[in-house]
């Protein structure tokens, strides 16, 4: 607070001072004065505005204009001060006059620093008693990852990001501090300028039908669509201390976005444009084996008559012969002549993935224009982007609009609007998990030719699909079908400022998120008639629209002042109303009429519609105190109260305060500043409470049709609570930042210990209850760990400067307690389990596993194949196989600025935690993995028949049993049986296919220059001008997943924790950008 005044009144002095010495020097003639101009930007070539420019020892001196431009006359030999907050202050000799353009730098934990906290409170990091982590605009815009999310991966401790499965445009997951929620998601509340922001449709299918014929569609989250190049700082919210005042929905973390506001400019225009494209290529490509083609038991037929097939034609499984360019067999691509096919060659084409995929591009457009004057400040934005994703037939576009304006009504009263429109839409997406397009390009067999595929219709003249395995061809599938979605989101505010004093201020506002989405499912009438006279494939249409609204009406008094000489107060009050509605309906006819027709008339059977409708209101009021104390120590409290519609009455109104304190023990012991140049401790304690969704509280009905058409009501299967209390969260939090050798060395640690009591979950009950489930409270969800951030400058000049940061972080998830009824909850499918358990750890995966006996040696059954629990005698067949979680996280970036060239890396690291791949489980299955070929421990082809000495011997043993059949002891197997038996039984054992998670990533690397100020001196107009390489999941270091990029998740639900099948290729991105300021 006093810092801020003391700024202003110093710029105040510093005007006066230089009117009187300028007009002092003006009347004197002196040889020795000289003038010096040129212009001060920082190292992303941003002009800096009022930098005091100054005679070192005098008050003659000047400021930047709003171009960063000035200029100063002095002594010759004297030296000029370049000094602005937050940067590095820079002395210069004068030894001639002329241009004294430079660049500054920013100061590394700075003292007076400035962060962004809850409510857009600014403050001083000094003060803070929590972890707050901030991210410059620059480095998400730079980044070669258009989604958000994805592109803050590495850069900050405690975010744990998991990219998508589902190609361009998909969903990111992100938890900060681990999963508190026993249902749902764990996903952090997203706050863009004041305004929370809708990022909760997503997986718009359940998680079960990952596994249905078509596989998941994931049309991507609101927030991956947001524009980076708007975005000028990001505040990471981590623990409830930090949270406490944004409530209930906050009690995952919060992400600040504040977007840049135009603010920089005091008079005049300015104009920012830029222009990227990207190039996208999958970073990891499968290893599979092309010794042998398609078949099973080394037998393939091909006849080409779809009602008549041959032997294994339509199998995709990879069983068959052996290649052999001098065996000529029947083939999908062989000459028809006079009704017979001409046998060629059984070869491999082992380049089918890359002759289907292509690469993908961005192009990326944005222009900006920054405006000010006495009246006010602002900015406008356009961008425009469209993708081509790296499979074909598939599109997104994007487009943002955006305007952040402040007009002085007065010199009390300031009026601002913020307005955000984004708008994204896809002809056609591909599913991205389950067997969809990718599991079928996965497992296509080699002997086929997908570049023969694709140079032959999809589609014959009568209507019916050109076919060539059980499965579709994977351009019917992209030509015929197709999955649409078009979404529009809107963010709104206005607001009133009044100023009363230096020590009051109030504020209104309102707000107002919309987002609709529409989606659009068609699949295309396969008009190939079967033996009994139907088609193949009906056709089926479906749409949805989905909308969300969600009103925010705020009130906030600000006021600081001084207690005492050393006692200072600063408060902010404030009351919060919201009001959310979600209107969805979705309809779908499963016969088609006529082929190529979208349309829900075009529907033979019956037509279902589904309709929902909620909403939801909450009202709340809250407040902050803060305490300062010669500034050295702080002390915020803050309280909040939230009444919820969705409640039982007596529960409705719920209370949670926190309080955080900060104390700079080297600001009161006095510490030698060239080592410690900064100390502080910080500690916090909260509590946040937490509601549920609307319509838990009574029994509701849902209209359908049953198989004759008629209309049907049915009640709800989930009992309705009795009593349901408001969820908790109770947090603590102690941390230190230390800065040494004048900030060029900076460590911040932090410790923190989070119970998450009271979880609203609904979980199944006796069916001799009348209902399948209940919604109850229940869970203790326990999560605490470390994270640690070191920055540091090794190398500093006048030209170069290395940057070197650091963030580990390290959380355990534990169940604590559960309930008396309940064992566990369960996520995942029938024989694959990801639980949490009273008195384990989150996220611990069951399965199938092999069965060892006391040495630890795999039990191998009569028949030479591998036991599984599922099959051994009195043994559960849900084993524990491991833990989803990681038990560290990391990342570590390295920047360099040599003079106008800038060169920043960052790799991204986990460590430990496990994940089941179904991807590689089916292609062991289906005899695509490289260890289903080669040599068995005999030294003959395993694939051959185990009478010519082939197959495969399970290494373990086998039992050895009395006349009573009780185990007396074990002898090594000597078994050996067929290779497709033996793999397609392991490939049903999860162990199996279960990995190591840990990897260590290049995350992303850009490449700037910063062109020369004299070299744009002709160009009138433009004021800087760069030009970058960007790169983005650039290579995977080290991995121990086969064929699959090792980030990956299923999903974005709790559900999709360790899990993984049928994702598409992770694309690595390469490219380039330009930006040019007028």
């Amino acid at each position: 607070m006093k810092n801020k005044l003391l700024n202003c009144s110093y710029i105040i002095i510093t005007i006066v001072c230089q009117l009187f010495f300028t007009s002092t020097l003006n009347a004197q003639k002196t040889v020795e004065n000289v003038t010096i101009s040129g212009k001060v930007t920082d190292v992303d070539n941003t002009p800096l505005i009022s930098v005091n420019v100054f005679e070192k020892g005098t008050q003659h001196g000047t400021l930047t204009d709003f171009d960063g431009n000035f200029s100063l006359t002095v002594k010759k030999g004297t030296t000029v001060v370049f000094s602005y907050m937050g940067f590095q202050t820079i002395e210069k000799e004068i030894t001639k006059g002329g241009d004294w353009s430079l660049v500054m730098t920013e100061e590394v934990g700075k003292l007076n620093e400035v962060v962004i906290t809850a409510l857009g409170i600014k403050r001083e990091k000094k003060a803070v008693g929590y972890a707050v982590q901030t991210i410059k605009g620059s480095e998400v815009s730079m980044s070669a990852e258009p989604n958000l999310v994805q592109s803050l991966a590495g850069k900050t401790a405690g975010l744990f990001i998991t990219g998508g499965t589902s190609g361009m445009g998909g969903s990111s997951n992100i938890v900060i501090r681990g999963n508190t929620n026993l249902s749902g998601n764990n996903l952090p509340l997203f706050v863009i300028d004041g305004i929370p922001f809708y990022n909760e449709e997503v997986d718009k299918q359940s998680f079960w039908d990952g596994w249905n014929s078509q596989g998941k569609i994931d049309f991507g989250d609101p927030i991956s669509k947001v524009n980076p190049e708007d975005i000028a700082e990001i505040s990471i919210l981590k623990g409830a201390g930090a949270t406490a005042l944004y409530g209930s929905r906050a009690a995952n973390g919060v992400i600040l976005i504040t977007t840049k506001k135009g603010d920089g400019i005091k008079h005049g225009v300015g104009i920012d444009y830029s222009f990227n494209q990207t190039f996208s290529n999958p970073v990891i490509r499968s290893d599979f084996q092309t010794e042998y083609g398609a078949g099973n038991n080394n037998i393939y037929e091909y006849k080409g008559d779809r009602n008549n097939p041959g032997t294994n034609e339509f199998s995709q499984d990879s069983w068959g012969p052996k290649f052999d360019e001098n065996l000529y067999l029947p083939q999908f691509r062989s000459p028809n002549i006079d009704g017979n096919l001409v046998p060629i060659p059984w070869i491999a084409h082992k380049d089918n993935v890359d002759n289907f995929l292509r690469t993908g591009i961005i192009e990326n457009h944005n222009l900006a224009v920054n405006f000010g004057g006495d009246l006010g400040y602002g900015r406008i934005s356009f961008n425009k982007s469209n993708e081509t994703g790296m499979t074909p037939y598939t599109d997104e576009g994007r487009t943002n609009v955006s305007s952040n304006l402040l007009a002085n009504l007065s010199d009390k009263w300031k009026a601002e609007m913020n307005v955000n429109y984004s708008e994204s839409n896809s002809d056609n997406r591909v599913p991205g998990w389950g067997s969809g397009i990718t599991q079928n390009l996965m497992r296509l067999p080699m002997n086929y030719d997908m570049k023969y595929i694709n140079s032959i219709p999809h589609k014959r003249p009568d209507g019916s699909q050109v076919i060539f395995t059980a499965f579709d061809n994977p351009y019917w599938v992209l030509k015929e079908d197709f999955n649409s979605y078009k979404r529009r989101n809107v963010l709104g505010r206005v607001g009133l400022r009044y100023t009363y004093s230096d020590w009051l201020e109030a504020k209104v506002s309102v707000s107002k998120t919309v987002n609709n989405s529409e989606y659009r499912s068609f699949s295309q009438i396969d008009m190939a008639l079967t033996n009994s006279g139907s088609f193949y494939d009906d056709g089926a249409y479906s749409v949805s629209t989905n909308t969300y609204t969600e009103n925010n009406y705020d009130f906030l008094v600000y006021g600081k002042g001084d207690l005492s000489e050393d006692l200072d107060l600063s408060y902010t009050i404030g009351a919060n109303k919201r009001e959310t509605y979600s209107n969805n309906w979705n309809a779908n006819v499963q016969e088609l009429a006529t082929p190529g027709l979208s349309n829900l008339n075009n529907g033979l059977g019956d037509k279902v519609v589904n309709q929902s409708f909620s909403e939801k209101e909450t009202q709340s009021v809250f407040g902050l105190l803060s305490f300062g104390y010669k500034d050295y120590l702080y002390l915020d409290l803050t309280a909040r109260n939230d009444w919820s519609s969705v409640l039982p009455k007596e529960n409705w109104s719920y209370f949670y305060p926190s309080a955080s304190a900060s104390f700079l023990f080297t600001e009161l012991l006095n510490t030698d500043k060239d080592f410690l140049s900064f100390g502080k401790v910080r500690a916090s304690w909260a509590q946040v409470g937490g509601d549920t969704a609307p319509y838990q509280l009574q029994g509701t009905y849902s209209s359908g049709v049953d198989w004759d058409g008629k209309q049907t009501n049915t009640y709800t299967s989930v009992l309705s609570p009795t009593s349901l209390k408001p969820q908790r969260s109770n947090s603590i939090e102690f941390g230190t930042e230390l800065n040494f050798f004048h900030n060029r060395l900076n460590f911040d640690l932090a410790y923190y210990k989070t119970n998450t009591k009271n979880q609203i979950v609904t979980v199944s009950i006796p069916r001799t209850s009348g209902y399948a489930r209940a919604t109850i409270n229940a869970g203790d969800v326990q999560n605490k760990g470390f994270e640690i951030m070191m920055n540091s400058v090794p190398i500093r000049t006048d030209n170069f400067e290395w940057n070197f940061i650091v963030n580990a972080s390290k959380n355990e998830n534990k169940l604590v307690e559960l309930d008396d009824q309940i064992k566990f909850i369960r996520t995942g499918w029938a024989s694959l389990e990801v639980r949490v358990t009273e008195g384990e750890n989150y996220g611990e995966i069951y399965g199938y596993s092999y069965v060892l006996n006391p040495e630890g040696k795999k039990i191998i059954m009569d028949d030479g194949r591998p036991y599984r629990s599922q099959d051994y005698p009195d043994m559960d067949w849900d084993q524990y196989l491991g833990n989803a979680q990681p038990d560290w996280l990391g990342g570590v970036t390295n920047a360099f600025r040599y003079k106008n060239l800038r060169l920043s890396a960052t790799l991204s690291a986990r460590f430990g935690g496990k994940i089941y791949s179904k991807s590689n489980a089916d292609n062991m299955s289906r005899g695509l993995l490289k260890e289903s070929v080669g040599l068995n421990d005999r030294g003959v082809d395993k694939r051959l028949p185990v009478a010519q000495g082939g197959g495969v011997r399970a290494e373990g043993v086998v039992e050895v049993k009395d006349a009573n059949g009780n185990v007396t002891g074990y002898a090594e197997n000597e078994k050996y049986i067929e290779a497709e038996s033996y793999y397609k039984w392991t490939a049903g054992i999860h162990e199996a296919h279960l990995f190591d998670a840990s990897y260590v990533k290049l995350q992303s690397m850009s490449l700037s220059y910063r062109l020369p100020l004299k070299t744009l001196k002709p160009l009138k107009y433009v004021q800087g001008a760069t030009i970058s390489l960007v790169g983005y999941n650039l290579a995977v270091l080290n991995s121990h997943i086969p064929n699959l990029d090792p980030e990956v998740s299923l999903g974005r639900n709790n559900a999709g924790t360790g899990l993984e099948s049928g994702a598409l290729p992770a694309a690595r991105r390469l490219g380039f950008k330009i930006n040019i300021k007028f």
